[in-house]
């Protein structure tokens, strides 16, 4: 019981520190994307530190709550720190880069080198006058957080977006 409520503490700090990133101006809006997976690397020491230095019940449990197994107690309250984190990071993602957008940046890795033109992916994805703008604010959306590059009137993903397009691409393949 210590360490889910050690991990859930140390959720709540995750939490605060993805606040504090976005509130400084400092850093740019193409590295908000990394804004979790820093604070999750920031805040694993703190749970460490918390698991070892509070007492085995932290006065709120009864010996018989507590686990036998050091090794086993605090590697549950990393895994569930880690699926909290996770399960709200993926939550963020779904919900800021929408799948419509995951489609775009998919869609661009996919040429190769070549890379699209704004027009190829009206042709692709607008079926009337009314989804050009949602195609521009996408697209626009994905050049700001730096998914995306334009050269040459063309639409490219750089080496930095790769590694999120090539996940992409290997869960549709999981998926199916």
């Amino acid at each position: 019981m210590k360490s889910l409520t050690l991990a859930i503490i140390s959720f709540f700090i995750f939490l605060i520190t993805l606040i504090i990133f976005n509130r400084i101006r400092l850093i740019s809006s193409k590295q908000t994307i990394l804004h979790p997976l820093l604070s999750f690397v920031m805040v694993a020491p703190v749970y460490f530190l918390l698991y070892f230095s509070t007492s085995g019940s932290l006065g709120l449990f009864s010996p018989q709550l507590l686990g036998k197994s050091l090794l086993a107690d605090v590697t549950n309250g990393l895994l569930f720190y880690t699926c909290l984190c996770y399960g709200f990071t993926d939550f963020l993602i779904k919900t800021t880069i929408a799948p419509f957008s995951t489609d775009i940046l998919f869609e661009i890795y996919q040429s190769g080198g070549k890379g699209l033109s704004e027009s190829d992916l009206k042709v692709r994805y607008c079926k009337d006058d009314s989804d050009k703008g949602l195609v521009l604010r996408r697209i626009l959306f994905l050049k700001k957080f730096g998914f995306i590059c334009e050269s040459s009137g063309e639409y490219l993903v750089p080496k930095k977006a790769m590694i999120l397009a090539w996940i992409i691409q290997g869960l549709r393949k999981f998926t199916g």
